[in-house]
């Protein structure tokens, strides 16, 4: 017997959306699929949101983990329909500080010659995001590290503009004309 997975959102997490009766209505009367895409659309924008809230708040060191915040939207209706924001898992980029390959694309510049990257140390936020997001326990001082939470303190801050941008995407699918209000009748 296998067990399936299930992956649990923490409560605070958790956007709940109170739709009006009408748009509730109007999605138990649209097709299935038309369901599935409206509502993947409609978490799609969500997340939006919350990644643009989550971007001015994400320390900067090189740059590399606010430019790979991203967002993930699913495709297999056997899990349900989510949508993730993190960092992307591909995304890598310098481990450098900003000013450091600022100074450097300056230097080369005024010396005449292209600017190349260092190529020997990359880094990848996907592999460090939620250490920065929770904090850590240092490994030699036992200190622990206190985490930004820039992803969670986005999330809870944009609730209402995040359930306001689902119902009003929902409800510009149900008032969307379909193929067969188009088609003339004679």
């Amino acid at each position: 017997v296998m067990a399936k997975y299930t992956r649990t959102v923490p409560k605070d997490l958790d956007v709940a959306v109170e739709l009006p009766p009408e748009i509730t209505q109007g999605l138990r009367m649209i097709g299935a699929r038309t369901l599935r895409n409206a509502t993947r659309n409609a978490l799609g924008k969500a997340a939006t949101i919350i990644k643009n809230a989550a971007a001015p708040n994400t320390p900067v060191y090189s740059g590399i983990l606010k430019k790979s915040l991203g967002i993930k939207k699913s495709k297999h209706t056997s899990k349900g329909i989510y949508a993730l924001v993190g960092a992307r898992r591909r995304f890598e980029g310098p481990t450098q500080p900003k000013q450091t390959i600022l100074k450097e694309k300056r230097d080369a510049k005024m010396a005449g010659v292209r600017y190349k990257p260092s190529t020997d140390r990359r880094s990848k936020p996907s592999k460090y995001l939620h250490l920065v997001e929770k904090g850590f326990r240092h490994y030699r001082s036992g200190q622990f590290i206190k985490g930004k939470g820039m992803l969670r303190g986005a999330s809870q801050a944009t609730k209402a503009a995040v359930a306001a941008s689902i119902r009003q995407t929902l409800s510009q699918y149900l008032n969307r004309p379909t193929a067969s209000s188009e088609i003339p009748t004679t």
